[in-house]
């Protein structure tokens, strides 16, 4: 009993990382996308639709998901700006998934690593790069530590120390004592 209730809790921290990351993956594609269109989501609709379609989607045995940066910039960059462009792009994938998976199955490895690279890069926002010396430092070592631990271990390990290092760091600008207050 002690073993399985271990392994329960196991289960639910794993749980508990992937919703978070999920919801931070889908707070960001809303956010990329108001700056890409130029209008206001809602962040708060999103939350609720995400987390209901997840829990509709475990109880047919489903695996949760969330928003897909990658095919919204490439929807966006595309034309596409209505829900139509959405629900066509959400029908292709569910026609792929059901019935084209065979084809899939023959596209090479390196084709789809390829193809990732290439929305990785069109997506990343280049930019940011030149305001990297505007940055505080402590903001920018986070943003190393979360970029090195992602590609050493996985997204949710490096979500998680990314927010228990952000906090430290915030506790410590925070305690520490300002030059006003000698």
């Amino acid at each position: 009993d002690a073993q399985e209730s271990r392994g329960l809790g196991d289960v639910y921290k794993r749980q508990f990382l992937m919703a978070m990351v999920g919801l931070l993956e889908t707070l960001l594609t809303l956010n990329l996308t108001d700056e890409i269109t130029e209008s206001r989501g809602y962040p708060d609709r999103e939350c609720v639709a995400l987390g209901a379609a997840n829990v509709v989607s475990g109880m047919f045995g489903g695996m949760g998901g969330c928003a897909m940066i990658g095919q919204t910039v490439i929807n966006l960059s595309s034309g596409g700006r209505g829900r139509l462009s959405g629900v066509v792009a959400g029908a292709l994938i569910l026609l792929f998934v059901l019935f084209l998976s065979p084809l899939i199955e023959r596209i090479p490895l390196a084709a789809l690593v390829g193809v990732m690279f290439v929305v990785s890069q069109q997506t990343f926002a280049w930019a940011s790069l030149r305001a990297i010396n505007k940055v505080p430092l402590n903001d920018v070592l986070v943003i190393l530590a979360v970029t090195v631990i992602t590609v050493f271990t996985d997204l949710a390990m490096a979500v998680f120390c990314g927010i228990v290092i952000a906090a430290l760091n915030f506790c410590l600008l925070y305690t520490s004592p300002s030059p006003r207050d000698s």
